[in-house]
């Protein structure tokens, strides 16, 4: 007579391989594959058949500005309170600095899948080439009745520089310097806002003159004194 843990060994013995062949045979289907898309490589429509609805990246020409209302290429670009207006290197800009003709990169969502109005979460307007920086030059002229001065360079050329009544102006030692004291040639370093497009240096908020005060010349104190009769140096 076969106990109970006998029948459950025998079943074990039976049922287990054939189980395991089962499952050994079954064929493996492998999941269904999705093409991807990027979105700067295809139009609107082909994003929504890909599977990026709505969200779109889009690039053109500013052709009309109406309030906060955009014409980039042939499409109707709206501008809302949470958009993001910025220039060619990130700086931020604003509507008014947007120009008929400049280039723009505008990252939207579509108002339905059946128009060509978009609500904007970024715009960079890539025709806007300013930034913030120093600069380092020298004087190649200067006008004392309209603060400007223009400043050669070694890698952006000639900049025009206008300085308002806010920019500091101090020599190297950090000592407070006027206008009226730079000089053609002076080495100076301009920090502002520089406009690619213009080459000009606007919003100074310092101009340091490394030329002032002037080196002395002449004998160094370190250099070696003579002695007198009396014994001691002069």
């Amino acid at each position: 007579m076969l106990n109970k843990f006998s029948y459950s060994v025998l079943f074990l013995i039976i049922f287990l391989p054939v189980a395991a062949g089962i499952v050994w045979a079954a064929p493996i289907v492998p999941p269904a594959s999705r093409k991807l898309a990027t979105r700067s490589a295809v139009e609107p429509k082909d994003l929504r058949a890909a599977g990026f609805p709505r969200q779109v990246r889009l690039e053109g020409t500013l052709s009309a500005v109406s309030g906060n209302t955009l014409t980039v290429g042939s499409y109707t670009v709206t501008v809302t309170t949470n958009t993001r207006l910025i220039r060619r290197f990130g700086g931020k800009s604003q509507l008014s600095e947007f120009k008929i003709g400049d280039n723009l990169q505008v990252f939207a969502r579509q108002e339905r899948a059946d128009t060509t109005n978009y609500f904007a979460r970024l715009i960079r307007d890539l025709s806007i080439q300013k930034r913030f920086g120093a600069f380092i030059g020298t004087v190649a002229s200067f006008n004392t009745v309209t603060s400007h001065f223009t400043l050669q360079t070694a890698n952006r050329g000639l900049l025009t520089v206008t300085v308002n009544s806010k920019a500091v102006l101090v020599n190297r030692k950090q000592e407070p310097l006027k206008f009226s004291d730079l000089v053609t040639g002076a080495r100076v370093r301009v920090k502002g806002l520089w406009d690619k497009s213009t080459n000009t240096l606007t919003e100074v908020s310092q101009v340091k003159d490394y030329s002032l005060p002037i080196r002395q010349t002449g004998s160094s104190p370190f250099a070696p004194r003579t002695a007198t009769s009396s014994g001691f140096p002069r």
